[in-house]
């Protein structure tokens, strides 16, 4: 659950950083501290999309990997 919440919230970050910082340059209005913090925030938000995809792809290899060793354990208990 605790992932999740990560992952929603590092979502609607990085959604919101990139559009209003080409926005925000494409206007004139960059502000550099105001961009050096979107940036920083869309970097942030990346990794740690990275992060909880490789972990939540990891979990699922672990649990296929266990399905199927409980599949063959039933098959030859057959």
């Amino acid at each position: 659950m605790k992932e999740k919440t990560y992952l929603i919230i590092a979502s609607v970050a990085l959604g919101i950083s990139i559009p209003l910082g080409k926005y925000l340059i494409k206007n004139g209005l960059n502000d550099n501290s105001f961009t050096l913090v979107l940036f920083s925030v869309s970097i942030a938000s990346s990794l740690i999309l990275f992060y909880l995809r490789n972990k939540i792809i990891k979990r699922n290899e672990i649990s296929i990997f266990e399905n199927k060793n409980h599949i063959k354990k039933t098959n030859e208990g057959k």
